[in-house]
């Protein structure tokens, strides 16, 4: 972009290194340490998932059910970078959110983050979802949303990129039971903490709808709404808390 610029040896030597990590199959968004998402610019380490584009979806399908007026309680699970709860926060001033991640690495991202946005009603929690209830017992049944993206790779899924599985985070991205344990877990935990009528919507992996099913009809949760991803394939659930 400056062509006639000269760089230093220094600057040339950076470059070069960046190139050399590149061609190791290392993901850019670890080589800079950020990564754009939605409307903000994410550091990224990797401790997290690097932010998907189509996850943004699940942003704007959550700000559709967030009112720009007024309290409102959101809980962020598995929060990663806090990409998602606080591209939420952002937008939306008056509301709560509590970041939740079992990580610690994870965490400091997310805290980073949400130093680096500004955003003071927010609350960065380390815990396993189900083993942090402690720390969240004043909370429950006063949720109006909670949102996800889980871990759901099966695990040894050869669809899986080679440079996502040797340097992004397996334990965001993989779970037992063909990729749902964490998914049938974050649904009846969350269940406790969502109002009636709280809404809770979360990202899944392609054809896991129909596994998906019969857990909600077990539970007092709505039929779902289904919301397709960029290459058109069943990617993310709505259901809502009967009641």
């Amino acid at each position: 972009m400056k062509g006639d610029q000269v760089l230093s040896a220094e600057q040339r030597n950076l470059i070069m290194k960046a190139v050399e990590r590149l061609a190791l199959g290392e993901p850019l968004a670890h080589i800079t340490g950020t990564k754009f998402f939605y409307k903000s610019e994410f550091y990224v380490s990797p401790d997290v998932l690097i932010p998907r584009p189509e996850t943004e979806i699940l942003v704007e399908q959550a700000l559709q059910r967030v009112p720009k007026q007024g309290a409102f309680q959101i809980m962020d699970l598995g929060a990663g970078s806090g990409c998602i709860g606080l591209s939420i926060a952002k937008e939306r001033p008056c509301t709560n959110v509590h970041l939740i991640e079992a990580s610690r690495g994870a965490l400091i991202v997310a805290q980073k983050n949400q130093e680096n946005l500004g955003l003071r009603q927010v609350q960065c929690i380390h815990g396993t979802v189900g083993d942090c209830a402690f720390k969240l017992e004043h909370l429950r049944e006063q949720i109006d949303l909670i949102v996800a993206n889980p871990p759901y790779i099966a695990k040894g899924d050869p669809r899986v990129e080679r440079r996502v599985h040797h340097f992004e985070p397996h334990q965001a991205l993989y779970a037992d039971n063909q990729g749902l344990m964490w998914i049938h877990k974050w649904l009846i935990w969350g269940y406790d903490y969502l109002k009636p009528g709280g809404v809770f919507i979360f990202e899944f992996g392609q054809d896991q709808e129909r596994a998906i099913l019969p857990l909600l009809e077990k539970m007092a949760y709505t039929t779902p709404s289904l919301v397709k991803d960029y290459a058109a394939i069943n990617r993310f659930m709505i259901v809502h808390k009967k009641g």
